[in-house]
Parts: C-alpha cells; structure tokens; sequence
C-alpha cells in the first residue's frame, strides 16, 4: 500500500465523452468593448460559460473573447478598483465587502476615462469578468439573507419553530464575517489569474478566493466559468451561514467553525454539493463547469439524474437516482473507477437538492427563484444551528423561552470545536436531519407549503415527501427528527413545549439501509494485519508539512524537525512521527459508509479509590483489559462518577460538578505491578523505569505533560475517514483505482498520526483503544434505551455509540 500525499483537487485528463450540450449558439462576431460603446461605470463580461454560450463542446481554449462576450454592457462599479460595499440596502453595511485582483502581486485596475473598458482577451478583462459575476451571486445573496432573516423572525416565538438565526443577525453582523475586536468586517478577496493550475478553490483562512487555468491550456481561465465562480462563492457563503451565530455573539476569528477538516470528510463533501447547488441556484441549469472543468477533463459534474452523460442505470425513477452511500465514490465521466473525494460523494448532495427544488415547485407551486430562495433559508438554518461554537444551536430555551443558556449542540462553549470536528461531526446523516427538522417546522408546521412569500400560510408540506425524497438518495438515515436537541437534561424530553418529538414513517424507508456496528470488524482474513503503519521519513515530512493548517498542536520537541528517526522499517521505533491504519472490514451484506476511527482522549480511564491510580476500563464491548490484566474494578449496581459505567458529561473539563472524571489518550501501556504484568497508563510507567518527576520535560508534550509522555496523537490528525466498504470487503478491496495496479492509494484522510518519544525503550509494548462508527449504522446514533431518540452529545465522550477496535505493538528499534 503507497501513501498518496494530496495537495490539490485531482484531476483526471482525456478526451471528452459528454454529448453536446444545448447551448445559447452565438454568431462569432466580434462585440466591441471599447470605450465609446460603454457607459460611465459599465464593462461587459461573458454571460455564460463558453461552452454554453457556442453550444460548442470542442471550442478550443484560446477562443477569441470578443466573439462571446455579452453584447449589453453591464454596471460593474463606479468606485477607482474593483471593489464594492455590500448590504447597502440595509442598515448594516458591510464596507468593501469585495475586491479583485489579477493575483496577490498585482496592483488593483482602474477604469480607462470612466469605464471599464479593457480587451476582452486581457488579464484586465478577466478581472472585470469575475467581479461582475462575484457581484451577482452576492446580489442574490443579500435578499436571500432579508428572506432568511424576516422569515425566520416573523415567528420568533413560535414553539414550533426555534429558528437558529439570531435576532441580532445584522446587528451582530451575522451575514459577514467581521472582527468585533478590531471593529472591522473581512473583504472578499478575488485573484482571477492566481498562477494556480487546473484547480479553483475558497480559502477560508484567509477569506479569499484563487481562479486559475488549465495546465495543459493555459488560455483556458478557470475564472471564464461564471458556474465555478458560483461554486466557490458558495463556499465562501456557506463560511458565513456556520458561523452566523459565532459572528453574531463576538466570538472572534479563532473560534469560527470550518465545513470539513480532513482531505476527505462527509462535512467536506456535503460543502461541495451545496457549493454545486449555488451554480443552480444562478442559472438553473443542472450541470457545472463544462468549460473550466469538462473542456480538456472531463471533470464537468451533473446536478442531476437527468443528465445523459450519467452512467447506465442512472435516471430520475424513483429506484435509480444518485444513492448514499452507493455513489459516494462515483463520477459521471469515470464511473468504471473510484475516487475518494469531496467532488464526487458532493454530488448526493447536489442532486437530492435539486430534486428537493423541483419538489416544491411542483408540490407548492413555487416559482424557481421562491424554490431556490426556500432551499437556502433551510441551508442557513441549518448550517447556523450546526455551526454553533456557543453550543445554544438558537437563542430558545426548549422550552420555548428566549436567551436560554441550555446547550443543544456540540455539547458546551468549551468543548464546542472538537465536537464539531470530531465527536460528532457533521456527516449526511446529521445535516439531514437537521435539514428536514427545519423543513418539516417550517413548511409542515409554520410557514406551510407557501407559492409565494406574500402569501401568509400555506397547505402543510407533507412528511411523506420530506421522507420519501430523502430516501430516494438513500439519506433517511434517521429514526426521529431529534426536536429535542442533545442536552443532557433535556435532550430525551419526548415533548418539548408544543412540539412533540417527530418520528420517521418506517414505511417510507425503502431504499435507505441501516447496519448494526457490530458487522465493522478487523480484516479476518487468515495472516492479514490489524492495521498499516507508514514511517517513510519524506512522506511523513511531506504529511506534516500539509496537515500545518488542520493539526492543532506542533511537533514535540523531542522530535527532530527532520523526522531523523523515521526509519521506513515498517515498525514503531523510538522518536518516529507513524502514520496508522486500521485494516476494516464490512462483514454484513450491505454497504458501509462515512466509516470514521477516532483517536482523541475519552472516558475510558478510572481512579481506584484505594490506590488512586487511573486504571483502563475492561467492561466495554471489548472486554479488556480484566481485572487480572489491569482493569479497573467493576462498577456499583448503579454507576455514578467514577465508575467505568458512568460517562462524563462534561469532557472531564468541569472539575467542581466531577472531580473524579478525567479524559486519556487512547493508548496505553505495558507495566509491571506487584510483580504482575498489567495494562496501566503511561504515568506509571514513566516510574517504573525510574524517571522522577524533573523528568518530565522529556515527555512528548514537555514538562508536566504525562498522560501522553511516551506515545502522543497529533491533535488535528486524531481521526481518519473511510468513504465506503463494500459488503464483505475491506476499503482497499472495495475501492477500485485508476493506477497501475489497481489498488487504493492512501491519503491523508485514511491515517491517524503519533509521535513516539525517542526516551521510550525498545520492547515497550503499546495498546491503542480506538473508537469507530460509520454514518449508516443503525446503533451509533439512535439510542434503543430512548424510543431510537439520538444519543445525547455527552455520550460521544464515551463508548456507547462506537465499536471499540483495539491494536497492540511493541516498541523496536
């Protein structure tokens, strides 16, 4: 198995397959864009992308410009540069909200005597190009957030409806990201030629976005496709929905929360079909990219079933749309292949989306711009919801109230951002069921089934179609609505004021398929290994250095920045950065997806009260370690803290409501005690081999820092993600690669990363206790114990939603 290290979008070249599309055809004349053809403030720019715009499938890249741009000229700005305020219209303007540039060492253009008046074959141009189409979808966005925003305070008080828009939206600056310390709102920042090549993409980091050109074509502008301009600015407006609720309560900049945090995640991937629906939501067409993507590589992507350049078997029939988890790996052009990657597994996304648009026209009798403007009030909702770093998930009490402190999401402030990240993340099945939560309070409940926005109250839309659309995309992955949130109080509440916990119609789950987690075991094949280890010292390298902006935590000091010790050997050796796999296995008929393993700190340690040492927990579904091997005692009939039977519900952070509950590092170790050899924790062991206390700055984390003293998960690479199994198979026997031979290719994504200290002696023998779920497991979410209601988000600190996979090794040089 090779270790792939990817830094960029991965494209495929080749010929192009796709039929013609039926494009606006254009004489190919000249349209001058001179100066005395344009009004003071005024440009032109190209209308569509060329490919639509010539019906032209083999327009080769260095076409003329002028030949198709579009013949009315349009109002670009009056400013000096290309930059523009927005939300003028409002109250709470958001000062020079946009800005483009060439690229990020070009001094801005200005207008020639007023007007914007460049070759259309120009760098110049391009600019002008990007800006006024950058202008367009942040028009759009602009109403969409005053719909949002009246529309979900218009019923502010409705039990029904505990909207996650906060009623200071705009007065907080909920619709931009702003800097309430420096008192200034971010600019979107443009470069229409960055120097990248064959790639686009949004940088949240620092609120920008790049457009490059085709590498093999370099006349062919990434930014010449208005629908991948609109892809990225809905990422760039997806940014700003998770964190409406953070901007809005003056959390700064280190506390926004991000959509994705590995090279491939179910969050990621859903960020890529909502950012593929924003190119609908412009030109309502249901394809992206044919000039920038689909021109020379065949990656252009279909926006739904209808498409006839889909694989055989794929069309809008109730039984054959785009399915999770079947089609997560799946592109239209390549379907002979597999690629784990956001782009492709997005596509669920934006096909249900689609599906859900033309619902609402046909069901509610919506126009196309009502419809679309509906879907994205149910994505801010949502994503507002999700993202919140202050863990209210709204300003309602459950019980209806207002400015309530009770936390229904990502557990509380302080443990917020790993929840979101990891504990429990968004993945489709928990940004489904948040999403239909919000549809069925709003157009079932509230607003109803509404044609227009002048019209008060609509006929309820109905469940069924809620349920039965999702379940056309294999997405009813869940049991109830979760109404009641995931508090620890109040999270089982059943009935929550006037709203009663909403349950599925298991009838109309036809095509979605639930596995129990017990069928995700180790590869139990005769002689396979439990788990890959990685050491090569330039991969590793190269790991690290592409992980810098996900890992939360450096390098230890103990490691040579060199990754000196890396020896390749394919074992674990003393001062090593190891890259680790789990070797999976689907043993049930049906297939796994969203398979995630995590290796953060958990409740799995508890203090002996006679000895008051912290012992492993051996009354997991795992069994180990006994009492006899070092596990902690067996519990009271009824746990309470302390015991391993009880899970924290504060993390362990809260030392005055549970002074006996502490987190630990997933691996633990070989020791002796009273001549027995027993599993205990690295703090023991640092005394039984004689360190005294002063040697603790030898320890991975530094002076003090013994949990993790000898082996140390690197935060930020404590989790991996598997995008399917197959049935009976493992992810490498499931997933079938484009390369020479066929097999899968690890990535970034697939490994958990550790630091071995370089102290640690050779025979030093290691247990990991892994934790691991997939997305479509029928017992990782819904809790039996309360009527199949979600697990409530303490829970994830511990073991019960998860199957527990432990892997032992030995420490050699």
């Amino acid at each position: 198995m090779k270790l792939v290290i990817i830094t960029s979008l991965f494209f495929l070249s080749g010929c192009l397959l796709g039929p013609p599309s039926n494009g606006d055809r254009l004489k190919k004349t000249a349209v001058s864009n001179s100066v005395n053809s344009l009004d003071p403030g005024y440009g032109r720019l190209i209308e569509k992308n060329p490919i639509v715009l010539t019906g032209d499938e083999s327009l080769a890249a260095d076409v003329n410009i002028s030949t198709i741009i579009n013949k009315n000229q349009e109002f670009i700005t009056s400013n000096q540069f290309l930059q523009e305020s927005c939300f003028d219209s409002q109250s709470y303007e958001v000062t020079n909200c946009l800005a483009v540039f060439n690229d990020d060492t070009s001094s801005p253009i200005t207008k020639i005597s007023e007007r914007w008046a460049y070759d259309p074959n120009s760098d110049e141009f391009l600019q002008i190009h990007t800006f006024a189409h950058m202008r367009r979808l942040l028009s759009r966005y602009e109403s969409i957030s005053n719909y949002v925003f009246t529309q979900s305070q218009a019923n502010v008080n409705a039990i029904t409806y505990r909207t996650s828009i906060p009623s200071n939206f705009y007065a907080g600056s909920g619709h931009w990201l702003r800097n309430h310390s420096l008192a200034v709102d971010e600019t979107l920042i443009a470069y229409s030629n960055c120097g990248l090549f064959a790639n686009a993409f949004f940088s949240p980091a620092d609120f920008s976005l790049c457009f490059g050109a085709d590498d093999q074509f370099a006349p062919l502008k990434f930014a010449q496709d208005p629908s991948i301009i609109y892809h990225e600015l809905g990422h760039m407006t997806t940014k700003l929905w998770l964190n409406i609720r953070n901007t809005s309560s003056n959390l700064n900049a280190v506390t926004r929360a991000d959509l994705g945090y590995l090279f491939y995640d179910e969050a990621g991937s859903i960020g890529e079909g909502v950012a593929d629906y924003f190119s609908y939501a412009m030109n309502s067409r249901e394809r992206i990219g044919e000039w920038a993507l689909g021109r020379f590589r065949n990656l252009d992507r279909p926006l739904s079933e209808d498409q006839s350049f889909h694989a055989p078997g794929i069309s809008s029939d109730f039984d054959s749309r785009l399915k999770y988890p079947d089609f997560v790996n799946y592109d239209a052009r390549f379907s002979q292949f597999d690629f784990e990657d956001v782009h492709a597994a997005g596509q669920i996304t934006s096909h249900y989306l689609v599906a859900l648009t033309k619902d609402l026209k046909s069901e509610c009798g919506m126009s196309q711009e009502f419809a679309v403007n509906n879907v994205m009030y149910l994505l801010a909702e949502t994503f507002s919801e999700l993202g919140d770093l202050s863990a209210q998930g709204s300003d309602h009490s459950l019980l209806g109230g207002l400015n309530s402190s009770e936390d229904t999401v990502n557990l509380n402030s302080t443990s917020s951002r790993e929840w979101l990240r990891l504990s429990n993340p968004i993945n489709y099945r928990k940004f489904y069921q948040t999403f239909s939560k919000n549809l069925y309070r709003i157009m079932n409940k509230n607003f109803g089934c509404r044609s227009s926005e002048s019209q008060l109250i609509g006929s309820a839309y109905p469940q069924d179609n809620i349920e039965q659309i999702l379940d056309m995309y294999g997405l009813l992955l869940f049991d109830t609505y979760n109404n009641d949130g995931n508090n620890v109080l109040n999270g089982h509440a059943g009935t929550v004021g006037a709203d009663t916990l909403t349950q599925v119609d298991l009838v109309n789950r036809v095509q979605t398929v639930l596995i129990d987690k017990d069928r995700l075991i180790f590869d139990p094949t005769s002689g396979a290994p439990k788990f890959f280890i990685f050491d090569q010292q330039n991969e590793i390298r190269q790991a690290i250095e592409n992980m810098t902006s996900q890992l939360e935590n450096t390098l230890s000091d103990q490691i040579p920045s060199d990754l000196g010790y890396n020896n390749g050997n394919g074992f674990i050796s003393p001062g090593e950065v190891v890259g680790i796999s789990l070797n999976l296995y689907n043993d049930s008929n049906s297939t796994m997806a969203g398979v995630q393993v995590l290796a953060n700190d958990w409740d799995h340690f508890k203090q002996n009260p006679t000895s008051n040492i912290f012992e492993p927990c051996g009354i997991f579904e795992d069994q180990f370690p006994d009492i006899a091997e070092g596990g902690a005692v067996a519990d009271a009939a009824t746990p309470i803290s302390g015991d391993c039977g009880y899970t924290t519900r504060t993390n362990g952070e809260d030392k005055v409501i549970e002074p006996l509950e502490d987190m630990y590092p997933v691996c633990f170790i070989q020791t002796q005690s009273d001549g027995s050899t027993v599993w205990g924790n690295q703090e023991q062991y640092m005394s039984e081999i004689g360190w005294v206390p002063a040697d603790s700055n030898k320890c991975l984390g530094g002076s003090g820092q013994t949990k993790d003293c000898f082996i140390r998960v690197l935060k930020g690479a404590d989790n991996s993600y598997f995008s399917k199994l197959s049935p009976k198979k493992t992810w490498a026997q499931s997933l079938n690669f484009p390369n020479d031979t066929g097999n899968p290719e690890f990535n970034l994504s697939n490994l958990i990363f550790f630091e071995v200290n370089p102290y640690v002696p050779p025979g030093t023998k290691f247990n990991c206790r892994f934790r691991a779920r997939f997305t479509n497991c029928s017992n990782c979410f819904s809790d039996d114990t309360n009527n199949r209601d979600d697990f409530l988000d303490y829970e994830y600190s511990g073991a019960g939603p998860f199957k527990i996979f432990n892997i032992q090794f030995t420490v050699v040089n």
